[in-house]
């Protein structure tokens, strides 16, 4: 109990932001059909919606069991409390409950963040620091109402183990970005992005040079036809070691799929196994320079036919 009350002394008030707006396209998807300013063909696993730019981009429909808003984020049930931003520092601690405007820095060791909601009213929603060790966050609804871009949903920075599960990441430039080692990502719906800087570099979920020891399954990463892409890894800055992507719905981007080895250190032991991607603006996937990773029973996420590489 002492716990707890020490964590939500950490909470400062702040003023509130209005909500996002609602997704876009969710009235594409409930309707079931592409909206007449952006008509364009759709297929078995995939629709298209509009922006607010009536620009068309692609959206997953996902199964029953892919995670998606109905099924995964806060919990339902769980009344959360009005909140400002949270830092923790105290090891063990727990935060849960909580409707936070602003943001969740952790700086320590073996904390859970579950069944929070974030606005972030800055740049990152939940940023775990190198000192935030073996961090768990799962069941979280994280967003952003930034307007100054490079936001990022979760961020992990330097820290030495981390689990993102069952979270609803939506309306930031980057979903969720890694560096670091050894990360679990699971069961996650991030989509939607949203960017305003000059030069967005929007990309679903981004893995960092320097990390290593990362396994990405039943995710469902979902970003527009003029993002970066769904997924993205590179060498240029440090080597990439042990990255193992399965069962995950990858849609969105230019490259839908991106790992670009044109750096000088190494990037090894990539893995892309049994997953669902749809063709991005170029194509389904890029690989380049000394990114060689074993490529295995991927899908086209329209139709069910087994993708080669870089077609």
């Amino acid at each position: 109990m002492s716990l707890i009350l020490l964590t939500i002394a950490m909470v400062s008030t702040v003023s509130y932001a209005a909500a996002p707006p609602l997704g876009r396209g969710a009235a594409v998807i409930a309707a079931k059909i592409p909206a007449a300013a952006c008509t364009a063909d759709s297929g078995k696993g995939e629709v298209f919606g509009c922006s607010s730019t009536r620009r068309a981009y692609l959206l997953a429909v996902s199964d029953g069991s892919s995670p998606k808003s109905s099924n995964i984020g806060v919990a339902t049930g769980v009344q959360l409390k009005p909140s400002g931003p949270v830092e923790v520092d105290t090891p063990g601690a727990v935060i849960s409950g909580l409707d936070v405007t602003g943001y969740i820095l952790v700086n320590a060791s073996n904390v859970t963040v579950r069944n929070v909601r974030v606005n972030a009213g800055t740049w990152g929603g939940i940023i775990t620091t190198a000192k935030g060790s073996d961090v768990l966050i799962e069941d979280c609804e994280v967003f952003s109402t930034w307007m100054k871009g490079s936001t990022k949903g979760v961020l992990f920075d330097g820290n030495s183990g981390g689990v993102i599960r069952r979270c609803n990441i939506h309306n930031v430039e980057d979903g969720i970005y890694l560096q670091g080692s050894h990360f679990v990502i699971e069961d996650n719906y991030v989509h939607d992005s949203e960017a305003h800087g000059e030069d967005p570099h929007t990309d679903s979920f981004q893995i960092s040079a320097g990390t290593s020891n990362v396994v990405v399954r039943g995710n469902n990463f979902v970003y527009g036809d003029n993002d970066n892409s769904s997924f993205t890894v590179g060498n240029n800055e440090g080597p990439v070691d042990n990255i193992r992507l399965e069962n995950n719905i990858f849609a969105g981007g230019g490259y839908t799929v991106r790992c670009d080895g044109r750096g000088p250190y190494p990037i090894t032991n990539i893995a892309i196994i049994g997953n669902r991607i749809a063709k991005g603006v170029y194509g389904y996937t890029s690989f380049d320079g000394l990114c060689v990773p074993a490529f295995e029973k991927n899908s086209n996420l329209a139709n069910g036919v087994l993708l080669t590489p870089s077609n």
